[in-house]
């Protein structure tokens, strides 16, 4: 596909570029370059006949296919084959990977060494939890930028036919079907999840043709990482993980793991001030007292009730006298994360969809960078805030607040993990 692809760039800028194949075909004269520049822009050649001559002459390269029409766009068996690396690389199952679109990602680290794309996620049977969001980096961000590459020829000839799509996972059919077009978008149909390999030279164990289970790879990922993956922790840990017998037989690091959690969660600073729900509607009628409680005059503690102290992670009550600032009355230097240590943070319950996206977020940083970045950049920002959340609100309070997630918190938190908000 590069190969012939390069080959269409140049007959665009120049012409023929004389590689001496040309058919005559009703009066009309038909080269390598003018017959991709067709296939481009209508997913087919003018005959089946010319398909055929421009097999038997070599006119495409067509290296590990035979359809004229894979010259420029993929088959459905390499859009399995994708689909295969999306489950294992992020565990999307078959209704998430159909619901991708090429609009859901954008670049949110740009000017980092590498690329950081997010994703919004679709799964249908999900009811109101049906959106998520993925952030793809390192290895997942390669594999996005090969996905929309391999595609774009299709959703390019598409636009061309006046059927403009912006799915990501688009493959040629081989042939115009009456209804459908040349070219294939649905998933969710045709035995899919399900895909003998022997014709690409795949064999199982006994020598039988490899058998390749989207739902059983799904399976395989959660249990390997030990991540939900578009479901909630308890249906992966109980429908998913547990029965596998690789769980079992990772008790004990699983049990080593999570001593080590445990101590990396004592060790945790926190030493941040909360206000419940109560507590937020008792300072509203006596600000006074709660201002002397938490040691901030009443103008600033009407500020904090207002929202107008709100930085990217919770409400600061002295900007000008930080403990990370080297003189005082200097503005705070720290990073966002670092108001989990701040004397002068305090959190409302208006902070906890923020606070429980990013939590969620950094459980996504976790399966995409090594585990010694993890331990250097992440590690101890995540324990603070694991804490934070445990000791201030209860899990339905955490549970409602991630369905009152708004699109501005989303931003904020992929701007501080991409690292934007850092001064």
């Amino acid at each position: 596909m590069r190969t012939n692809t390069e080959r269409l760039h140049r007959y665009r800028e120049v012409g023929d570029v004389g590689d001496g194949i040309t058919f005559n075909v009703g009066g009309e004269r038909w080269s390598t370059g003018s017959l991709l520049e067709y296939l481009s822009r209508n997913g087919m050649l003018p005959s089946q006949y010319l398909a055929n001559r421009v097999v038997l002459k070599g006119g495409f390269d067509l290296t590990g296919v035979s359809n004229p029409a894979q010259a420029l766009f993929p088959s459905i068996r390499e859009i399995y084959c994708l689909m295969v690396l999306l489950v294992c690389e992020r565990g999307f199952n078959l209704s998430v990977m159909d619901n991708l679109t090429v609009t859901s990602f954008r670049a949110s680290d740009g000017a980092g060494e590498d690329s950081v794309y997010t994703v919004n996620t679709d799964k249908p049977r999900r009811g109101t939890k049906r959106y998520s969001a993925e952030i793809l980096a390192g290895e997942a961000g390669k594999l996005w930028e090969n996905a929309v590459r391999l595609t774009e020829p299709c959703r390019t000839a598409l636009a061309e036919l006046g059927t403009p799509s912006e799915k990501l996972l688009i493959a040629h059919r081989h042939k115009n079907l009456t209804d459908d077009g040349p070219f294939r978008q649905e998933w969710l149909t045709a035995g899919i999840g399900d895909h003998y390999m022997a014709d690409a030279g795949l064999l199982a164990d006994d020598g039988t043709p490899l058998r390749v289970s989207l739902r059983r790879l799904r399976l395989s990922e959660q249990v390997l990482n030990q991540h939900a993956r578009q479901n909630s922790e308890s249906v992966s840990e109980d429908i998913y993980r547990t029965p596998d017998p690789a769980t079992a037989e990772g008790a004990a690091d699983t049990i080593i793991d999570g001593q080590a959690d445990a101590v990396a969660h004592a060790k945790a600073t926190v030493t941040i001030r909360s206000l419940n729900a109560a507590e937020v509607t008792a300072a509203r009628t006596d600000p006074e007292t709660a201002a002397t409680q938490l040691g901030i005059p009443v103008p600033t503690l009407k500020l904090l009730l207002a929202g107008s102290l709100d930085t990217a992670t919770t409400a600061c009550t002295d900007f000008l006298n930080s403990p990370f600032a080297a003189h005082a009355g200097e503005p705070c230097p720290a990073s966002f994360f670092a108001c989990f240590t701040c004397t002068n943070a305090v959190i409302t319950p208006e902070h906890l969809p923020r606070l429980a996206t990013l939590l969620d977020a950094l459980d996504n940083v976790a399966t995409l960078v090594s585990p010694a970045r993890w331990e250097t950049n992440y590690r101890d920002h995540y324990a603070r805030l694991q804490a934070i959340l445990e000791q201030h609100a209860t899990n339905a309070e955490i549970g409602d607040a991630r369905r009152h997630v708004t699109d501005t918190d989303r931003d904020i938190v992929t701007a501080l993990i991409g690292r934007k908000l850092d001064a």
